[in-house]
């Protein structure tokens, strides 16, 4: 059996494709409307945070260990 993984059909790669253009779309409005209510330095506290999060929970779903 081989590890590697299943291509996408091509109806998921374009789903893919046009959610990540409409997230990229909307980054400037809601960067705009983050930037309102928070200075810069709240801004990067909470990417940095969602990163970590993020990596987290990936880290969990893949089931690999912890970093020493």
């Amino acid at each position: 059996m081989s590890d590697r993984p299943r291509p996408l059909l091509p109806v998921q790669s374009v789903v893919a494709l046009v959610v990540v253009q409409v997230l990229f779309g909307i980054f400037p409005v809601v960067g705009k409307l983050a930037m309102a209510g928070f200075g810069p330095g709240g801004v990067s506290a909470a990417r940095i945070l969602g990163a970590a999060l993020v990596f987290q929970v990936a880290r969990l779903v893949r089931r690999e260990p912890s970093v020493p």
